[in-house]
């Protein structure tokens, strides 16, 4: 076994494959739970009418191959089986050939022109015509090996037989197609490494990426001729390439080949335009079928987001229902700034809103530039600064890439990183003192810069930690990474905070030419959330590539003048200050004198003790459902819940839920 170098690659690259899989949603299943999803495929498959189609698969003699070979032949077509070793292609040859199954073998290596022009002819000579082509032979090479270490004739033979056989055998096939005016399609079997490398595998990477964009240039040319092309990206699947790279256990789980049939049966049988130069997922097919076949892309395993539904007692808890209380979103406790309410009412009926507003936003524009003391075109804007931070992926970083970033974060920022098949990687957050506040252990991030890392994103104060990023730690991490690389931090609670040595990202940018962007919003401490406007800035440099991706119009005529009125009024920010500081030293108080540990916090919220332990946490929710109050849902560490700080009366009225709940666990535990 150590002579195997799969075998000696099994660790690392299986947990590379496990992580893509689960990063797609993939699941790994228990053995047994196949069965009844193939036996559905099967039945399927029986009821497809392929009577008048000659279906060549390439590679058949085994895995992926020998199970789309089996369904083909079961629905009715005739099917030509292809390998390189004889014994095998015999022994494949008999377990599909039946009586009424028409099927040949031909033993033909499609790695060289020959073989492929000898596969093709003597596909026709037996049949009259081909009518499909799978290219699905390919070996995967040199696992865990550096480039430099790759032998030349193993470099040559996956390429040959991943890239070079599949254009040989498309161009065979297609000549006879034009020539004939038959038309047909080509199917390429591709891999998730044929848009995310993985390390240490760079011929098969190589020969999968180019077998991708072979698929999207074959289809261009094809244009006319009434020939299909498109390509099936797989993941890992229960084969003998993969059984090597697993645990014994690990490999049983994995999806047995005849799960992606129906991506194939899609891609055969569908309309033409709707497979045309398209490449499909099979792990996204087996999610949303429907969604695939129109997207072909990630965004087809990712739904529209909605705010889970509340519900208490089997009855829905509506946030906006009368007599409930919602807290959960992290609004200022004060509301709308007066200065905004006075506007609305006082000038809300000048407000030409007929017209659009001016794309360069140049009253708040001017408003922001005096109040962070940046010049005008450090800024661009946005719907919110959930805009911001989806734009800040979609700028930065591409498929297969990577991005730090805090862990947790925004819950948010992974979902676009997902849409964008982006990779993120998390740098968890640390608590160095036990009960203090936690810290986001900016060397820890420094050192997991690869060379794949393309945007680092941080929060600060962090959502729902409370904590804030040091401003001479920050400088200290801008040192320790890469100049080129992009930082965001996103500040969208950093105006509720009155701790001097916090970072504020726009001090920085005054102070360097490093890409850092700061993202902020006037949902928050400025009391704008249903009107939607958030902005960026950063250097001249840097906002003239994170512009690029400004939508016109962004902010509307409304948000504009609303926001400009909430920076100039400093008594609703005085209050709101104000209320902060007496009511967390109030929380702290009270809840410390009743033995419950209270994190310190920058922002409008704290972590607090759960008064219950983790596992009965349910509890906590349901009491505050029952006084008709919604508040932030989960236990985190397995010790803290999130706590809004509000006004006076109803911080009490949340005390006093939570000290009572702390007096029942106390008597509870007393009594056993």
């Amino acid at each position: 076994m150590a002579s195997n170098p799969i075998a000696r690659a099994g660790g690392r690259l299986a947990a590379a494959i496990v992580r893509r899989a689960r990063y797609y949603g993939r699941r790994l299943f228990a053995p047994g739970e196949f069965e009844a999803r193939i036996a559905e495929i099967q039945d399927r498959v029986a009821q497809l009418k392929m009577d008048e189609l000659v279906i060549v698969v390439t590679g058949s003699s085994r895995g992926v191959g020998l199970a789309l070979a089996t369904a083909f032949a079961h629905a009715g077509a005739k099917v030509v089986l292809n390998g390189r070793n004889p014994e095998r292609l015999r022994s494949a040859f008999d377990k599909i050939n039946r009586s009424g199954v028409k099927v040949m073998a031909i033993s033909a290596d499609i790695a060289t022109a020959e073989g492929a022009r000898r596969l093709i002819a003597e596909a026709v000579a037996a049949f009259g015509r081909v009518d499909v082509l799978v290219n699905n032979a390919g070996i995967a090479g040199p696992v865990n090996t550096k480039p430099w270490d790759i032998d030349f004739v193993a470099w040559s033979e996956v390429i040959a037989s991943g890239l070079s056989g599949p254009f040989y055998c498309s161009r065979e096939a297609m000549r006879w197609m034009v020539d004939n005016k038959a038309g047909g399609r080509i199917v390429n079997v591709s891999s998730e490494t044929g848009r995310t490398a993985a390390p240490g595998m760079a011929a098969y990477v190589a020969s999968k990426f180019g077998l991708e964009g072979l698929t999207h240039a074959l289809a261009l040319d094809a244009d006319g001729t009434g020939i299909v092309i498109c390509a099936v990206e797989l993941g890992p699947l229960r084969t003998d390439m993969t059984r090597a790279l697993f645990k014994w256990e690990d490999h049983l789980r994995l999806p047995p080949p005849e799960t992606v049939i129906p991506v194939f049966m899609h891609a055969v049988t569908s309309p033409a335009q709707q497979v045309h130069g398209r490449i499909f997922a099979a792990w996204r097919f087996e999610h949303d079928a429907n969604a695939e076949s129109a997207l072909a892309r990630p965004l087809a395993s990712i739904p529209k987001f909605s705010f889970p539904s509340f519900g208490h007692k089997e009855q829905p808890l509506q946030r906006t229902a009368p007599g409930v209380k919602a807290f959960d979103r992290a609004e200022n406790p004060l509301g709308m700034p007066r200065r905004v309410r006075e506007l609305l009412a006082v000038h809300g009926s000048k407000l030409d809103l007929s017209c659009y507003p001016d794309p360069h936003y140049p009253r708040l524009r001017k408003a922001l530039s005096e109040h962070l003391c940046l010049p005008p075109e450090s800024f661009t804007f946005g719907s919110g600064s959930a805009e911001l931070v989806e734009r800040c992926v979609r700028t930065f970083a591409g498929p297969g890439e990577e991005v730090l970033s805090n862990d947790p974060s925004w819950f948010m920022f992974d979902r676009y990183c997902a849409i964008a098949a982006v990779q993120p990687r998390k740098v968890p957050v640390t608590q160095r003192v036990p009960d203090g506040p936690f810290d986001h252990n900016l060397e820890a991030m420094a050192r997991a810069v690869t060379a794949r890392t393309r945007l680092i994103y941080l929060v600060s104060p962090i959502n729902p930690l409370g904590t804030g990023i040091g401003r001479s730690e920050f400088r200290t991490f801008l040192e320790a990474i890469p100049p080129t690389l992009p930082v965001v931090v996103d500040e969208a609670y950093i105006d509720f905070s009155e701790n001097p040595n916090i970072l504020r990202s726009h001090e920085v940018v005054r102070e360097t030419d490093r890409l850092v962007i700061g993202l902020r919003t006037f949902s928050k401490f400025y009391g704008l959330a249903g009107l939607r406007i958030g902005y960026a800035f950063g250097s001249a440099k840097t906002m003239d590539l994170f512009a690029r991706l400004e939508n016109i119009f962004a902010v509307s005529a409304v948000a504009e003048e609303a926001a400009v009125a909430a920076l100039a009024d400093e008594d609703h920010a005085r209050d709101t200050l104000g209320l902060l500081r007496t009511e967390k030293a109030h929380i702290t108080n009270v809840l410390g004198n009743a033995g419950l540990c209270v994190l310190r916090s920058e922002a409008h919220y704290m972590l607090v003790q759960c008064p219950v332990a983790a596992r009965h946490a349910e509890r906590v929710w349901e009491a505050f459902a029952d006084a008709g109050i919604i508040i932030p849902h989960g236990v985190l560490f397995d010790r803290y819940m999130m706590l809004p700080v509000l006004r006076r009366e109803d911080n009490d009225r949340h005390l006093e839920i939570i000290l009572s709940l702390a007096r029942s666990t106390s008597a509870t535990s007393a009594a056993r």
